[in-house]
């Protein structure tokens, strides 16, 4: 397991590579990869979500709040706010799955069996 609490764009890639030595080094069932974040920047997390597939899938804290404010400012003083192209990035990344909401994770980790003891 890695965490870091802040992740500026030239560390992006730490994930990656994290999700790759973890791809090289498994034994058996893939595990699944994902990065959670809080990161409001369409290009970093495109930077994450797009690219070699080491990550499975970046899940933002809250993405129904950040989808409402990058539909905000994709609408302030923009003439064809739909062709502002980080508004379109942070959709296909939604559209894709590779931007999936925390919630989802949270459930997701609460169907999983409990661990058998020895």
């Amino acid at each position: 397991m890695s965490s870091k609490w802040s992740l500026r764009t030239d560390r992006a890639q730490d994930c990656i590579s994290q999700g790759s030595k973890l791809v090289s080094q498994r034994r058996g069932r893939m595990p699944h990869f994902g990065v959670i974040t809080m990161e409001p920047r369409p290009s970093v997390l495109k930077i994450l979500g797009d690219g070699s597939g080491a990550v499975d899938c970046v899940y933002p804290l809250h993405l129904p709040a950040l989808t409402i404010a990058i539909n905000n400012l994709a609408n302030r003083g923009r003439r064809n706010p739909l062709s502002w192209s980080p508004l379109q990035t942070f959709e296909r990344l939604v559209r894709q799955r590779r931007l999936r909401d925390y919630d989802e994770l949270v459930s997701e980790v609460a169907r999983l069996p409990e661990p058998v003891q020895p």
